[in-house]
């Protein structure tokens, strides 16, 4: 049985008077509001997240925010001018809890912080930035720009290597268990997966369609990208054309793909190898074999389903219409339902010591307590990002 929460938290911490016994969540400032991005959790249980400041009907600049998850308490902020982007791109923390961000206008630069929101380092990209950072072994950090090139920077911000790929780089850098890096790279209409060493030289390039959402990595290194076959600006697109692909880490040859039966959220797996994927629309949820993609159960919400993320209690949690599903991993099973204020999770939950935190559609971060202990699962692409921290490696 859930346990009831009674207090909530607000921009500088401390109780608010309209919280709700079941949940609580973050408010905005009068002119800030959450941007409604998935959050990011350090080792050290500090969440990081972005929050969008508006003058009229235009963002003004957007803040990265940091919290004590256990707490409420906002350790600090960090500015980003100015910011007339839908959504930020992701952070993501290293290992001492340093947070890696990018500046996304103008010529770009990768910024590193300090939970607190001091500016330790920042370095310029030779363009826009167009990923997300990601955080290999020994903490290196990789961000790709929208010239088509990906660098590779130590955790003091020094260059490494710089590497052209051809095309320009999306959403976030993966990091295989064995150093290897996948782009997601457009050139024009074209798409294409490519392959890069951990040193910057390219492996491979094959083919990806249209990529609809960000790839995952398995524990047996293959490569997953929800893909669609059409045209991205096909209008109504049918769902017969959505697909998920599993690519192999040596050459790029698809390994397996099943038809996603509609467009399809990122991925995620759980510890045994089960693969996890929902539908955006339809109330779709899967699992399939990680060996052949083979489905295993299936279970049908009745509102859509958001970005799924596995617990270690043996849960799948994730938006079902307007509430947080809890499913069990191993059968499909609804094992709960957690409200979220009349509006939908939007994005993967993480877990941290029994407390799941998750944004919805209002552009609130709700926050349930499911038990003593239980955290986001260990030791596979448990969630969107790969992991709390956001950091695009495979475990």
């Amino acid at each position: 049985m859930l346990a009831a929460l009674v207090s909530a938290w607000g921009c500088g911490g401390g109780a608010q008077p309209d919280a709700k016994p079941e949940e609580y969540w973050w408010k905005g400032e009068t002119d800030c509001d959450p941007a409604g991005a998935p959050v990011a959790a350090s080792p050290q249980g500090v969440l990081a997240m972005w929050w969008k400041c508006m003058h009229g009907s235009l963002a003004s600049y957007a803040e990265l925010r940091s919290w004590d998850m256990a707490t409420g308490d906002l350790l600090g902020r960090n500015r980003t001018d100015p910011s007339d982007v839908e959504q930020p791109l992701l952070p993501a923390f290293g290992s001492d809890g340093w947070i890696a961000q990018v500046v996304p206008l103008g010529n770009g630069a990768l910024r590193v912080t300090s939970p607190e929101g001091a500016t330790w380092w920042e370095v310029p990209l030779g363009a826009a930035a167009s990923t997300s950072p990601s955080i290999g072994a020994g903490d290196v950090v990789y961000v790709g720009d929208s010239a088509g090139v990906v660098y590779a920077f130590s955790p003091a911000g020094d260059p490494l290597w710089a590497t052209s790929i051809g095309g320009r780089p999306a959403n976030r850098i993966g990091i295989g268990r064995d150093g290897a890096l996948y782009a997601l790279a457009r050139t024009g209409a074209r798409f294409e997966l490519v392959s890069l060493t951990k040193d910057g030289a390219v492996r491979w390039r094959v083919p990806a369609d249209v990529p609809v959402a960000s790839l995952a990595i398995t524990r047996a290194g293959l490569v997953l990208v929800p893909t669609y076959l059409g045209d991205e600006g096909d209008k109504d697109p049918p769902a017969a054309k959505f697909r998920l692909r599993a690519f192999s880490p040596g050459n790029g040859a698809v390994a397996w793909e099943v038809p996603a039966e509609g467009g399809i959220s990122s991925p995620v797996e759980g510890p045994d190898g089960t693969i996890y994927a929902s539908s955006t629309s339809g109330g779709l949820v899967r699992a399939l074999s990680g060996d052949d993609g083979s489905e295993q159960w299936r279970y049908t919400g009745s509102g859509d389903t958001g970005v799924p993320a596995v617990l270690d209690n043996g849960w799948l949690v994730l938006g079902c219409g307007d509430k947080l599903c809890a499913l069990d991993a191993g059968d499909g099973s609804l094992s709960a339902e957690m409200p979220a204020g009349g509006n939908g999770v939007i994005h993967s939950p993480l877990a941290r010591n029994g407390l799941v935190v998750a944004p919805t559609g209002s552009g609130h971060y709700y926050v349930w307590d499911v038990g003593a202990g239980v955290s986001t699962a260990r030791g596979s692409w448990a969630r969107f990002g790969g992991d709390d921290g956001f950091t695009g490696r495979a475990p």
